[in-house]
């Protein structure tokens, strides 16, 4: 029950600054009024100052739209590039990697659910470089594929 107080508030925060938010780092300062008594509890008097609990609320409340749908885009196109680059792959072990990095990017989009962790070292670290791995894994496909068509090539 806890989470839903800061989660409404969030939402009602996003209606009124739609586009551009409220800025970095100012849940904390502005979601009191937003939130619903019913919903609050002994842990919403927030002395260790925490936010929404939930990434793409947070993104709203601080960023607007605009930055929940630039980050829509990128989950879009990281899935799409891994099934892309899954598929290229004809080695069993580059598609189990592959198959692996998504898996480890969709948990961090997943936690973001329910934590706003991806903005700290510990879990962002995780999920970004999730990103960069496929990065390698895209460019290690396209390679091998060039390779393939050369010898192939070559043979015929």
């Amino acid at each position: 029950v806890e989470r839903l107080y800061p989660w409404v508030a969030g939402a009602r925060m996003s209606m009124d600054e739609p586009v551009k938010g409220y800025g970095p780092n100012t849940f904390y300062y502005y979601y009191k009024p937003y939130g619903v008594p019913s919903f609050e509890t002994y842990v919403s008097r927030n002395f260790e100052k925490s936010t929404t609990h939930n990434y793409f609320l947070y993104m709203l409340v601080e960023q607007g739209w605009p930055a929940m749908i630039l980050y829509g885009i990128m989950v879009t196109a990281v899935i799409a590039q891994a099934q892309r680059t899954y598929h290229r792959f004809k080695d069993r072990f580059y598609k189990w990697v592959t198959l692996g990095v998504v898996m480890m990017f969709s948990a961090g989009f997943i936690n973001n659910f329910f934590s706003e962790l991806i903005e700290t070292h510990k879990v962002g670290f995780l999920f970004y470089i999730s990103i960069g791995l496929l990065v390698v894994l895209t460019a290690k496909s396209k390679r091998l594929e060039k390779e393939d068509a050369e010898k192939n090539a070559a043979i015929a």
